[in-house]
């Protein structure tokens, strides 16, 4: 993934997300539409988490300091996130089918969250 966070801030980064070559669509920067997908990938299930993580780097560029900012920041930001999944029921075309829903969290936000939580309890 390449990240343009300013003229000054662009990095390339691996992100993890897979995709046919054949199912990405260059223009527009993301996999092709669903009815195009003739390789076998979950092209909206990698659309999806490549929504997640855009807006999760996002909002790390935008709550960094300037003045914070290192070569490897986008680095770090990556090593900070959690993938999570998880699996809904739903009806498409009237037939039950299983979806995959993907989260994107941060480990350090997490264990904030859990140091709190155990300092409260502690009361």
């Amino acid at each position: 993934m390449r990240f343009c966070g300013n003229r000054n801030f662009v990095k390339r980064v691996a992100t993890g997300i897979f995709i046919t070559a054949g199912n990405w669509d260059a223009e527009k920067g993301m996999p092709k539409g669903k009815k195009q997908n003739k390789y076998g990938d979950d092209c909206e299930e990698v659309r999806d988490r490549l929504n997640q993580l855009t807006s999760f780097l996002m909002r790390c560029w935008e709550q960094t300091d300037p003045k914070e900012l290192k070569p490897d920041s986008l680095t770090q930001w990556m090593k900070d996130i959690v993938w999570n999944s998880s699996e809904e029921e739903t009806y498409i075309g009237g037939k039950k089918t299983v979806v995959n829903r993907w989260g994107l969290g941060s480990k350090t936000q997490m264990n904030e969250a859990e140091t709190k939580r155990k300092k409260e309890m502690a009361k």
